[in-house]
């Protein structure tokens, strides 16, 4: 089965699972950022494949990269349950620490 057959089959399933403002962003992310994909059978996705992807996302922050990581974990995590893969490939897949801004730091500092 195709990981768009899956995201898509994601998102109606957690359609009510999400507040209509995070599921519209999640439906954004998914068409937006995980369409890279779309074109892959989703037990054809590996680890290396998804830290090329990621790697290669450098308008974003961190935190962004962790969220869409997040949601494809999940999709993935819906073909485990259904036994169409043995492993979600993303589960050892660790990005860097979100660093906080130093000057938001610094402006919080009391005098």
């Amino acid at each position: 089965m195709s990981f768009k057959s899956y995201s898509e089959l994601f998102l109606k399933i957690s359609q009510n699972n999400y507040k209509v403002s995070t599921h519209y962003k999640v439906n954004g992310i998914i068409k937006n950022r995980l369409s890279y994909f779309f074109e892959y059978d989703i037990s054809e996705i590996k680890p290396s494949i998804i830290k090329n992807w990621i790697s290669n996302i450098n308008d974003v922050s961190i935190k962004s990269k962790k969220h869409y990581l997040g949601i494809l974990s999940q999709i993935f995590d819906l073909a485990l349950d259904d036994e169409i893969i043995l492993k979600n490939p993303t589960k050892n897949i660790k990005l860097p620490k979100h660093q906080k801004n130093a000057l938001s730091h610094f402006l919080k500092m009391k005098f």
